[in-house]
């Protein structure tokens, strides 16, 4: 088993070395944070999670591991820049930053947990949690030719994978990812119907845009005066500011060309490290009064 508290300015140390930059000032903070997207003391805890949670974390593995997977989720660079810039060989970063990627998407199961839409219910509340599928870009896959449209997605006319998100109303919290699947395939609410409609409660809704309240009107909550569709903007809204949190990782944002089970593993890696930097107050999104 890996060591399991890694204090923060080691990874601060870390950082320092793949960036060139020896000395410990609040320029070299701003550095770590812009190469790895995240600060040192939210990698000691991470590191912290995966040593708790995981028995893959054998004693082989070294904690700037973590950064090779930090440096790939937030570049799209190619393999042999960022192996320089880590400083080894393409293919021992390659192993590697795919490795902690695969053990941060593995954590989903404790970070990310459906239940947790029950926190903060108020009495007689049936609405818990807002949905929405978010696409991401990828290379159009090769074992399909001539390209078939199914992987078309409408919000950029390129192939696409699409993932199901939910977000605690009362909370903020991610609570759901599902996913990928084919953007130009599976709609919304067909996503919905498969998949989340049977983990929930008789009678419990889910707030949704437009899509959902024509195809699925019986799992979406009416809002008929002016304060409930406000209210219900800012749900959306917020789930929104979730969805561009994931799309901030370089890796998501920009066409994804390393196949379609790798983008499972690195779209989990970065929910799971977008709910713990929200859990840990690393991030903060505006929070939503008086909903019913």
């Amino acid at each position: 088993m890996a060591t399991q508290k890694i204090r923060p300015d080691a990874f601060s140390t870390y950082g320092s070395r793949m960036n060139r930059h020896d000395k410990e000032n609040d320029t070299q903070q701003m550095k770590f944070r812009a190469r790895f997207g995240l600060d040192p003391p939210i990698c000691s805890y991470l590191w912290y999670l995966l040593c708790v949670h995981k028995d893959s974390m054998t004693e082989e593995i070294r904690p700037w591991y973590l950064l090779y997977a930090l440096l790939r989720l937030n570049s799209s660079d190619s393999d042999e820049n960022l192996s320089s810039i880590a400083g080894c060989c393409a293919k021992t970063f390659r192993k590697w930053s795919w490795y902690m990627i695969l053990a941060i998407a593995d954590l989903e199961g404790e970070i990310i947990n459906l239940e947790n839409r029950f926190i903060g219910r108020a009495p007689g509340q049936t609405c818990l949690m807002s949905i929405d599928g978010v696409d991401f870009a990828i290379w159009e896959p090769v074992q399909e030719f001539p390209y078939k449209s199914s992987w078309s997605s409408h919000k950029f006319e390129k192939a696409g994978l699409r993932y199901e998100v939910g977000i605690c109303i009362q909370t903020g919290d991610c609570v759901w990812l599902h996913g990928p699947h084919r953007a130009g395939m599976d709609v919304d609410s067909v996503i919905f119907k498969n998949t989340l409609q049977h983990y929930l409660e008789p009678g419990e809704q889910c707030e949704g845009d437009s899509h959902y309240k024509k195809n699925v009107p019986d799992f979406s909550p009416a809002r008929a005066t002016r304060d409930e569709k406000n209210v219900s903007n800012r749900v959306r809204g917020r789930h929104e500011k979730f969805n561009g949190l994931l799309k901030n990782f370089d890796l998501l944002k920009n066409i994804f060309k390393y196949g379609i089970e790798k983008h499972a593993y690195a779209a989990r890696a970065c929910a799971v490290i977008t709910q713990i930097r929200l859990e840990r107050s690393d991030i903060k999104v505006f929070q939503v009064f008086n909903y019913s």
